[in-house]
């Protein structure tokens, strides 16, 4: 997703790689929007700026509580 195509018709390399995960996001603002990671990149997008691991389940059960105490209601 984030490599996309270098010209009309030509994808970069590292966008042709097998997709290991698929995302959906569960929260009100991004609700049913889908990212697809191999593995590298998951790895990538787990990992904070200081080195510290955010797992993708960690990241969702984080953004599923702030709605709830944001006052909004899931589903």
């Amino acid at each position: 997703m984030r490599w996309g195509m270098i010209r009309s018709g030509v994808w970069h390399p590292n966008a042709m790689k097998t997709a290991r995960w698929i995302v959906k996001s569960e929260t009100r603002a991004r609700l049913d929007f889908e990212r697809a990671y191999c593995v590298e990149c998951a790895k990538e997008a787990q990992t904070m700026a200081d080195g510290t691991i955010w797992t993708f389940r960690e990241q969702l059960n984080y953004a599923l509580g702030k709605e709830q105490l944001d006052g909004l209601e899931l589903g």
